[in-house]
């Protein structure tokens, strides 16, 4: 495969995971584990209150999140705000050489304001915390002892080393997973005809490279909007209102109120999929574009080529191979039945020997790394299959 082919399947496959589910570093369940569940894990039934969490626990303790290989944390910080916390142990060797010095990693942490839990304070990742190192999640920095100071890390001290909390902290352990509430299944009906409910769903706004985040839109019988936006900038949420159909049915206006500001938002639905809308915004009496990309959705045409060229697929679905990536085991499935990766390529020149006109859909999700999506395709274009898309799953 040519590195024009490799490079344009990469900016595909990024697209099409980052538009539809946002960037994978924040899409996971550490991002959704935050308002009322994580307020109320604290007092739940699996969580642990701890007074001292020792270097070697911080690497033995369970792994509660499904994506994540690091303990998850809460922290109830001397404000009595709640925290959620990704922490490590590890060894950093001194710049000059020298033995290892322990360290707790914050490998991620946000902060929400109480009693919500919806609204960020801080967030950071990638914080170390030396011997005596204390870190104040309220303002997510590391501080000298007496200036607020959630948790501190020790090697040694009258309570054993490890994290310990601080200054009227709580700090707690979950000895399993979160059961997060089941998302909403908000779809958009069949076919090209619009609908008054069509813009329900959850979609990724991006609008003129400077904001971006999730809107989440709610639509009643008649019309009204309603839902919240949730900034990447800030991590807080704004409330959304506004009014869909009218004159048109796919047609919306609505509104993001900011504390002292608002922007006016008028886009009109993708008819074709109903995966996304675009449109105009004013916001300080200036025009910008914007689109919105629906979580889940068809953003492109179904036949869409996967390096770039645009247009559509040649043939009918006689010819069409669906083959499927999943995280969960290590080879594939063609057409729904299980693939050894070692044969793949055998068995696609065996299916376009039946029918030149073959081309393949790619369903992977979002979880997948990409070297595994790259094995694939070179695979299948080494067969001689030229005509190869994406589908989100």
């Amino acid at each position: 495969m040519s590195h024009r082919h490799i490079y344009r399947m990469v900016l595909t496959y990024a697209f099409v995971v980052t538009a539809l589910f946002g960037e994978r570093a924040w899409g996971d369940d550490f991002a959704r584990f935050d308002g009322g569940l994580l307020t109320a894990a604290a007092r739940g039934e699996g969580s642990k209150e701890r007074n001292n969490l020792g270097f070697a626990e911080i690497g033995a303790a369970p792994r509660t999140l499904r994506d994540s290989e690091h303990a998850l944390l809460i922290v109830r910080t001397d404000q009595g705000n709640a925290a959620r916390v990704l922490v490590s142990a590890a060894l950093r060797k001194p710049a000059g050489g020298g033995e290892p010095t322990p360290v707790v990693v914050l490998e991620r942490f946000d902060t929400f304001e109480s009693p919500q839990a919806k609204t960020r304070l801080a967030g950071g990742k990638g914080t170390l915390l030396f011997d005596g190192f204390q870190f104040d999640f309220d303002s997510g920095q590391v501080v000298p002892d007496g200036h607020g100071g959630d948790v501190r890390f020790r090697l040694t001290g009258k309570d054993g080393s490890g994290l310990t909390p601080a200054g009227g902290a709580k700090l707690y352990t979950l000895e399993a997973a979160p059961v997060f509430p089941a998302q909403a299944n908000d779809r958009p009906s069949p076919g090209g005809r619009v609908t008054v409910g069509d813009f329900r769903g959850v979609y990724r706004l991006y609008a003129d490279a400077r904001w971006s985040g999730d809107l989440s839109i709610k639509v009643n019988d008649k019309g009204e909007v309603s839902g919240e936006f949730r900034s990447d900038l800030n991590g807080r949420s704004y409330a959304v209102r506004g009014i869909s159909g009218g004159d048109s049915p796919g047609r919306i206006v609505f509104e993001i109120a900011f504390p002292r500001s608002k922007q006016e938002y008028e886009g009109y639905l993708w008819t074709s999929g109903k995966g996304g809308f675009s449109g105009t915004l004013r916001f300080l009496n200036q025009t910008f574009g914007f689109f919105a990309i629906r979580k889940g959705g068809r953003f492109a045409p179904e036949d869409a080529l996967a390096d770039g060229a645009g247009g559509e697929l040649e043939g009918d679905a006689a010819g069409k191979i669906v083959l499927t990536i999943d995280r969960a085991t290590e080879g594939v499935s063609i057409d729904g039945k299980s693939q050894d990766m070692k044969t793949l390529k055998s068995v696609i020149v065996d299916r376009i020997a039946a029918d030149t006109g073959s081309s393949v859909l790619i369903r992977v999700a979002s979880d997948v790394p990409y070297s595994r999506v790259r094995e694939v395709v070179e695979s299948i274009r080494s067969a001689g299959v030229e005509r190869v898309r994406f589908e989100s799953r």
